[in-house]
């Protein structure tokens, strides 16, 4: 009977995909994953974030929907545990909360931008961006991927000292923000939809702040302004492509 290993080396002389070799070949690259993400459009994506204070025993935890809409506006529907919102529309981010409304000029904060704008150059797949405003280390193994990422600017460095994403294919699954206090924020996302389209109805009800009613609490509902489950709901559900 011929042993395997004299069976992998006929394989590898004459060309033939050892396993080793396969996995390699399946293996992505930063290059290939950021394309895979520039290809996926619009995105909806169902969060929960756990974030660990140095100053706290029991980390604050909160969930929600995160919707993007290439190329730069980004919406955070916080639903529990309270009712929040933050949205990021060209170069200004505005909160929402029952408390009232702030809105920021992203052009005035470095660190405020770099907050915000990680998440932004990730899902629009811009790996110039990444690699200017990153020190970039990329790993991965077969579908699954990891980046660290360390602030290049120094006032960010300041507060943060790097960031590890986990992704698999043209999904995040995972970011965990580490700042240089002991700080430490995961988010975590599930049931990721790439390739939406938000209708004019849609775009306006998610990435726009109103000023005309109070947000809801999460006690008197949980549910996004766009949700598959509510086919009722007065804004129009954003459709993936197929």
């Amino acid at each position: 009977m011929l042993g395997i290993g004299f069976i992998a080396a006929v394989a590898t002389s004459i060309g033939l995909p050892t396993p080793a070799r396969a996995e390699e070949e399946r293996a992505p690259t930063l290059e290939s994953v950021m394309q895979a993400l520039a290809r996926s459009g619009g995105v909806e994506a169902h969060f929960r974030e756990s974030r660990q204070l140095t100053i706290l025993s029991e980390p604050i935890n909160s969930s929600g929907i995160l919707y993007f809409l290439p190329p730069d506006w980004l919406a955070r529907h916080v639903t529990e545990p309270g009712a929040a919102k933050v949205i990021v529309r060209d170069d200004r981010v505005s909160f929402q909360d029952e408390t009232g409304i702030q809105t920021l000029e992203l052009g005035s904060s470095e660190v405020a931008r770099a907050m915000v704008g990680n998440v932004i150059v990730l899902m629009r797949g811009d790996l110039d961006a990444l690699r200017r405003q990153y020190d970039v280390a990329f790993s991965a193994s077969g579908d699954l991927w990891t980046l660290d990422l360390e602030p290049r600017d120094r006032v960010v460095r300041q507060l943060i000292e790097r960031l590890e994403v986990n992704g698999s294919d043209n999904r995040l699954v995972r970011m965990a923000t580490i700042e240089t206090s002991g700080d430490v924020t995961l988010t975590e996302f599930a049931d990721v939809k790439v390739g939406v389209e938000f209708s004019p109805e849609a775009r306006e009800a998610i990435f726009s702040i109103r000023t005309t009613a109070p947000l809801e609490s999460s006690t008197a509902s949980n549910s996004s302004p766009a949700t598959e489950s509510n086919p009722e709901a007065s804004a129009p559900s954003p459709a993936a492509k197929p």
